[in-house]
């Protein structure tokens, strides 16, 4: 019995030894948006796996070391200026200002919380999300909205970046 539970494990680890465990790795962000009618407010959360997000602002400097306590004290406002170029919102071709509230981490993930003050109606919403995209080709960019009563969603990638609703 002992021997074939060392072959059996033999034979786990040759064939193990022969698969990259990157190859599954999944490339994903995920986007809700929120009205809330008593604020009028927009209402913003972006999940993002923390790994690659550090990767995404790692710079010359020390590791960032997201949810850490030795997390780098500039985080936030590294956060707040990678997000300004990588996520907008335009309702009617407008687009509109963004508030970084902060952001939590949790196990792997690093959870980025945006608002925006009394939002016009509108009839078309417009979100562009290129986040992680200068790192990942195969990055998909999960975004849900819930706005005026009708809940959508869309991926957005390299080649579709923009998702436009009509309400």
């Amino acid at each position: 019995m002992r021997l074939l539970s060392f072959f059996g494990l033999m034979l786990l680890l040759a064939l193990t030894s022969f698969v990259d465990l990157d190859a599954h790795k999944y490339y994903f962000s995920r986007t809700e948006i929120h009205q809330n009618v008593q604020s009028n407010a927009m209402e913003i959360t972006i999940s993002i796996f923390s790994d690659d997000l550090e990767n995404a602002l790692q710079d010359q400097g020390e590791p960032l070391r997201l949810g850490d306590e030795r997390e780098r004290e500039d985080v936030n406002n590294l956060l707040r200026e990678y997000l300004q170029t990588k996520f907008t919102v335009k309702t009617d071709g407008r687009p509109l200002l963004l508030s970084f509230l902060g952001k939590e981490v949790e196990h792997d993930i690093t959870y980025c919380y945006l608002e925006v003050m009394n939002v016009p109606s509108c009839q078309i919403m417009e979100i562009k999300s290129t986040i992680l995209h200068e790192l990942f080709e195969e990055q998909l960019n999960r975004v849900e909205i819930n706005w005026n009563g009708k809940s959508t969603s869309g991926d957005l990638t390299r080649s579709k970046a923009i998702l436009s609703i009509d309400f």
